[in-house]
């Protein structure tokens, strides 16, 4: 694609990698992906996200995106704000949207649905992404992948759900 055909597009590279950035973070949950989860059990959903949201994350191409928004700061200092809410911020928003509504439905205890969402990324992520961002070790298989979400869900359940009753 042409830099003239960008750019009439786009006002600026700032805005396009916004825009990269959205459709990236469609890949761990898109709008209709978002809309059909109330037709689904929450374990179910939140498989699912943390599959997607796993397999993302573990992408050794994001290190890359990384030092661009770090160096694109030092000019505008908003675009981590604006990346961040295009990209994980948006699909962390989802996350808690998922888990306030599992509260209200009675599926989960009581909680601030933004605390549980970090807690439950934080338990797909740990620092094992960290390693794999600086290169220390390879990125996840589909096998760890798949562990480290079930095994993060069953922690994240045995805290948050309802106790039988």
């Amino acid at each position: 694609m042409a830099k003239a055909t960008l750019y009439a597009n786009f006002s600026d590279k700032e805005h396009l990698i916004e825009a990269v950035l959205r459709q990236e973070s469609d890949l761990t949950i898109s709008d209709h992906d978002f809309a059909q989860r109330h037709h689904l059990p929450l374990i179910e959903v939140l498989t699912a996200f943390g599959y997607r949201f796993v397999r993302f994350i573990n992408q050794r191409e994001l290190t890359g995106w990384d030092r661009l928004i770090a160096s694109a700061a030092v000019r505008h200092p908003d675009l981590p704000g604006r990346f961040y809410a295009a990209g994980p911020g948006r699909a962390q928003q989802m996350l808690e949207a998922i888990i306030a509504e599992a509260i209200e439905a009675g599926t989960l205890q009581a909680c601030d649905p933004q605390e549980a969402a970090d807690e439950l990324a934080s338990l797909w992520l740990g620092m094992t992404s960290l390693a794999i961002k600086l290169g220390a070790r390879p990125p996840l298989s589909d096998d760890e992948i798949k562990q480290r979400v079930e095994r993060a869900l069953d922690v994240f359940l045995r805290a948050y759900s309802l106790a039988p009753g």
